[in-house]
């Protein structure tokens, strides 16, 4: 799989990727993340991304498929949510987990994103209910 950055006009570049990435960029669009199988998160300066990554790290053990990922409004903060019902929050540049949930197997989390002030998470799910 691969990832395409492109202006809204015209393609700049491409990433070939294993898996099937999930993308985000920060709030003021100068680092964009890249998380993939194996639980790898690839940060990249989006003036430069042909060099590669200038970070790279691990999400603590957990190689599901992320499924999303986000930036809070801050940037201090990065949510990742995964195909093993998993949602991590992680310092966004140092890749440190901040705190992770567990979720009960028999729920499925479809999405799960920061509140405006960064304070909470919260999540839908599959059976029509929100977490926080």
């Amino acid at each position: 799989m691969f990832v395409i950055y492109a202006h809204p006009c015209s393609f700049q570049g491409i990433l070939r990727l294993r898996g099937r990435p999930a993308v985000a960029y920060d709030q003021q669009g100068l680092v964009f993340a890249v998380a993939m199988e194996g639980g790898a998160v690839k940060l990249f300066d989006s003036r430069s991304y042909d060099k590669g990554p200038f970070d790279t790290f691990l999400v603590g053990g957990d190689t599901a498929e992320v499924c999303d990922i986000k930036f809070s409004n801050d940037g201090k903060s990065m949510l990742l949510t995964t195909t093993s019902n998993s949602i991590y929050v992680l310092d966004a540049y140092g890749g440190e987990k901040r705190c992770g949930f567990n979720l009960d197997p028999s729920l499925t989390a479809m999405e799960a994103t920061f509140t405006p002030d960064g304070q909470y998470v919260v999540s839908g799910w599959r059976d029509a209910h929100v977490e926080t």
